[in-house]
């Protein structure tokens, strides 16, 4: 039952162990703002290039805003005045702007070394292939938007009157059992195709390091997922430890999945 009262400051404010984590994550993001505008400047170098980088830094952006959602959510930030528009920063900012699109990147980088180098006849003489790849995108990610429309227009995580630690009752997001339910079985189910498409790769991976630094990403994402899942299950985000956790874990992640693949190139620029 104790683990039901959510940890808060009576005046809103933040914890300090949430302080800190506010301050690594500004610092971080500056860096790794400075190293996208770097491997813009050089965009047209061949080895960037290769590393599809409109997808790269898209990637890097959904990341980001999954954090941002992220921090709403778990309550890292305060739940309090625009805090408390709980779908939008639960459904939309933290998965379909956010998680969702961020594998949808890795599942297409992934398609697009299947369609080069395992069934090169699948490649179509079409006009704009760039579009054609987020328009892929787009549709992957169109049963997720369904279910987020639907939960929205429901307002399947409403503000709840909760026991604080502070000793009064507090209005705070809280989803419904069957959105995060549905929530976690369209997780798995979109953990499924790069599942695959490793697979149908498997024969290229010891010579082909884009394929190494895409497998590795997504092995990051099935390790937030399960980690950032069961603390949700369990309500350990209710406590300052359990959403510190969440949100430290998402920001590993993307700094891993992150600097893999654009570390040696920036050092050999």
């Amino acid at each position: 039952m104790s683990e039901l009262i959510v940890d808060f400051n009576l005046d809103g404010s933040p914890f300090a162990a949430e302080w800190g984590l506010y301050g690594v994550t500004i610092v971080n993001f500056l860096v790794n703002l400075a190293a996208a505008c770097y491997l813009v400047y050089w965009r047209k170098w061949p080895p960037i290039r290769a590393k599809q980088l409109d997808f790269l830094l898209l990637s890097a952006a959904t990341g980001w805003i999954w954090l941002i959602g992220a921090y709403s959510a778990t309550r890292a930030v305060p739940q309090v005045g625009a805090m408390l528009l709980c779908n939008f920063w639960q459904f939309w900012i933290q998965f379909a702007f956010g998680a969702l699109l961020w594998l949808g990147c890795i599942i297409l980088r992934m398609y697009r070394l299947y369609a080069i180098l395992i069934v090169t006849n699948m490649r179509m003489n079409i006009k704009n292939p760039r579009l054609w790849m987020y328009a892929r995108l787009a549709a992957l990610c169109a049963p997720y938007f369904i279910f987020a429309t639907i939960a929205t227009a429901l307002n399947a995580t409403p503000v709840v009157s909760q026991p604080t630690s502070a000793g009064v009752n507090v209005e705070m997001c809280l989803m419904d059992s069957w959105a995060l339910y549905m929530l976690v079985a369209l997780c798995f189910v979109y953990l499924v195709p790069p599942v695959v498409l490793m697979y149908k790769l498997r024969n290229i991976r010891k010579f082909l390091n884009e394929f190494r630094e895409t497998k590795f990403a997504f092995w990051c994402i099935v390790t937030g997922t399960i980690v950032y899942g069961f603390v949700t299950v369990m309500s350990w985000h209710n406590k300052v430890w359990g959403r510190v956790l969440c949100v430290a874990i998402i920001l590993v992640m993307l700094n891993l999945s992150y600097w893999l693949i654009i570390g040696p190139t920036i050092v050999g620029r």
